[in-house]
């Protein structure tokens, strides 16, 4: 089970200023394997976008009409 919480901004831009996430592993779970989930959280794809902001690309644009759908 793990538990999420996140802060949004006060200011502008809006955004989300922080995100705690708490995996939480059953209590007979051994040290070792307490151990190798911190580090699989730590690599996750999500985390690592966040830590190394990504090159961002947004558009916005007219595209060509709708061509009606042949009988």
């Amino acid at each position: 089970m793990s538990h999420r919480t996140w802060e949004m901004s006060s200011e502008r831009p809006h955004r989300v200023t922080s995100i705690d996430i708490d995996v939480r592993l059953p209590a007979e779970t051994p040290p070792e394997r307490v151990a190798a989930v911190a580090r699989a959280v730590g690599h996750c794809t999500v985390h690592n976008s966040m830590v190394q902001v990504p090159s961002i690309t947004m558009a916005a644009s007219i595209g060509e009409p709708a061509r009606p759908r042949a009988a």
